[in-house]
């Protein structure tokens, strides 16, 4: 699996426990899925079925790509500058002000 998930691009692993070293690895995001759990604990009743079940597997599987998140610089044009007082300065913004870059 590994191998195959080298050479193909794989950008994560839907697996049980035993995958983890794999996709630590591979530097690759695990949703554990499946029988044994044993790092997780009650991984293992987790519901997959139904609107509850999709839900939830949607909200970690986003959960999972944000821990992946590499901010980006967000972009800023050139003529973009505050000239109220006579001063030509750049805006300058905190990372935590803009929120979440894509």
């Amino acid at each position: 699996m590994e191998k195959e998930a080298r050479s193909n691009g794989a950008q994560l692993i839907v697996a049980n426990s035993h995958a983890a070293d794999t996709a630590s690895r591979l530097g690759l995001p695990l949703l554990r899925a499946g029988f044994p759990q044993y790092d997780h604990v009650g991984g293992y009743a987790r519901t997959w079925v139904g609107y509850r079940g999709t839900r939830q597997a949607l909200f970690d599987l986003a959960n999972l790509m944000l821990g992946q998140h590499h901010e980006l610089a967000p972009y800023r044009s050139i003529y973009w500058a505050d000239d109220r007082d006579g001063v030509s300065k750049q805006h300058v913004i905190s990372s935590a002000a803009v929120g979440l870059v894509h």
